[in-house]
């Protein structure tokens, strides 16, 4: 995994030290900042200079006046024109200097994420090797726990069961690397509050409205619920998604609240692909199940800030793990150009407009993948029909997830409305 080296470029001995991509992208971080201070310093020099040479050229105001006599008595009357030259300078320089540091950053940011992506692809196919021993191993314990019981027969089981939980610790500790495999330049946000455990900020849970009716093998429907959602708001929108369905069991990822300035500095987060508790939880969720078997299949549902953590862990997901993920966002507060991806939106709900970037993405990829439907304004709020639980979005729940049962590779853009 990548780390950044915070030590000098050269040692006791002057051996020169490999420079590495973090090194490089905080120095041009660093270098910029100080760049801006410059841009800022010659702004204000400058635009003292030019009402002091304003006032010498004849323009009097009261607020002139007191200024030239300010500046008269520090000693820096003369040479006005001088200094709004040199600040001019200063402040084009440093413009353009900012420019070409923003490009650095950015192809520095494409190296350390590419070194990312490639250490998950490593990480994946070892989890995806240590699932299929686990299911070796499964089945000879099941074999040995029905043969006779010889001895020969219970050092083995017992030598499975050992292998067996070698093999879980394994899988775990290959689970959190690739959680932690982050690019160093993204900060984590929206983390441990108020010394409050992760785990109440969020976890993955499983929910039914009829019974615990389970989904046909290979198929796991999953919903990540949006901003200020307490637990039991989050579960009663779950049970919804699973009443759409017929009863099923819903897979769920909790986002948990904080109130409402912590949760929209999550969001915040969120929509710069920060690596956030539920984010780290729906991302270890679907690797796990992914990784059991080649023919699982996922259908997300993401609401408001959910489809935003969704649009974070599917971008951190090995390519061939995220091919198996069909995405619907509902009321999105993020929209992504991936190619197994659609959200739905009401007109009088502006939620889903902020994240332009995303949704320019989205349309130059497939038009068809954001879908508006049209309502009359009432007036009564700016988010109206932001809701989950919104009428208008029961049919698309519905249909999505008939199709995706019938056929997980379902051909999401024509579902309508």
């Amino acid at each position: 995994m990548l780390s950044f080296n915070s030590r000098p470029y050269y040692d006791g001995h002057y051996t020169p030290i490999k420079t590495t991509p973090q090194k490089k992208y905080y120095d041009s971080i660093f270098e910029k900042r100080a760049v801006k201070a410059a841009i800022i310093v010659g702004l204000a020099v400058g635009i003292i200079a030019g009402l002091v040479l304003c006032q010498q050229l004849g323009l009097h105001t009261a607020a002139l006046d007191q200024l030239a006599h300010t500046v008269s008595v520090v000693g820096i009357h003369e040479g006005m024109i001088g200094a709004v030259v040199a600040a001019a300078f200063v402040v084009g320089l440093g413009v353009w200097k900012c420019r070409q540091l923003s490009c650095t950053t950015r192809s520095l940011e494409d190296e350390m994420s590419r070194t990312v992506q490639e250490e998950r692809e490593r990480l994946a196919k070892q989890l995806e090797q240590v699932q299929f021993d686990k299911k070796n191993i499964y089945a000879q314990i099941k074999e040995l726990e029905s043969a006779p019981n010889s001895e020969e027969n219970i050092l083995a089981l017992a030598e499975c069961h050992e292998q067996f939980s070698a093999l879980n610790d394994e899988g775990e500790k290959l689970l959190q690397s690739f959680v932690e495999c982050e690019p160093k330049h993204k900060l984590q946000s929206g983390g441990e509050k108020d010394n409050e455990p992760t785990v109440y900020r969020s976890f993955n849970y499983s929910i039914a409205s009829a019974g615990t009716q389970e989904l046909p093998e290979g198929r796991k429907i999953w919903f990540v619920n949006g901003i200020q959602n307490t637990l039991p708001q989050a579960r009663d929108n779950a049970l919804h998604l699973s009443r759409m369905s017929g009863g099923y069991k819903i897979q769920a990822t909790y986002n948990g609240t904080f109130g409402m300035v912590d949760d929209l500095l999550e969001v915040y987060g969120n929509l710069h692909d920060e690596l956030s508790p539920p984010v780290e939880q729906l991302l270890i969720g679907m690797m796990q199940y992914l990784s059991e078997n080649e023919k699982n299949h996922i259908q997300l549902f993401g609401h408001s800030q959910g489809a935003a953590i969704a649009r974070s862990a599917l971008r951190r997901l090995p390519p061939h793990y995220r091919k198996r993920v069909t995405f619907v966002g509902i009321a999105p507060a993020a929209h992504d150009a991936y190619e197994k991806s659609v959200s739905y939106r009401i007109s009088t709900d502006f939620v889903p407009k902020y994240d332009k970037k995303g949704l320019r993405a989205a349309v130059d990829l497939n038009p068809h993948s954001v879908k508006t439907l049209q309502k009359t304004r009432s007036g009564k709020s700016p988010i109206e029909g932001h809701a989950f639980t919104t009428e208008a979005y029961e049919k698309i729940l519905e249909d999505h997830i008939k199709a995706f049962l019938d056929d997980p590779n379902y051909d999401l853009y024509t579902i309508d409305y």
